[in-house]
């Protein structure tokens, strides 16, 4: 390592980030919405070539961090809104249940729960 390039140390080329390693960077960025070339300004360096194989490593770990938050998150809103339109259907389920198991009608359902008999 000899001179510092944007926070980063210039490296030697066989320990520079693999093509593999950029490829994956390049992926999980647009995986996530994020624009590369203002992803890099933002961290301060100006080539993904010129990361070590470490930083790399590093970065990719930090992106599959944050890919998987954005994943939790939507599955998240994704299970409230089933909750939700479940429950806005859950009244009519009960008494249909009662019908198929008992073959009652409805007249005969909204009888039993009007006395509070079970």
């Amino acid at each position: 390592m000899a001179e510092e390039e944007g926070g980063f140390f210039a490296i030697e080329n066989d320990d520079v980030a693999t093509q593999a390693q950029i490829k994956k960077i390049y992926a999980l960025l647009h995986r996530l919405g994020k624009d590369p070339q203002k992803f890099k300004e933002e961290r301060g360096f100006t080539n993904y070539a010129k990361l070590t194989k470490r930083q790399a490593s590093e970065l990719i770990d930090e992106l599959e961090r944050e890919e998987f938050r954005k994943i939790e998150e939507e599955v998240k809103a994704k299970a409230e809104q089933t909750s939700v339109a479940e429950t806005q259907q859950a009244p009519s389920q009960p008494i249909q249940q009662i019908q198929q198991t008992t073959g009652a009608t409805d007249h005969e359902c909204e009888g039993e729960r009007g006395t509070g008999s079970s």
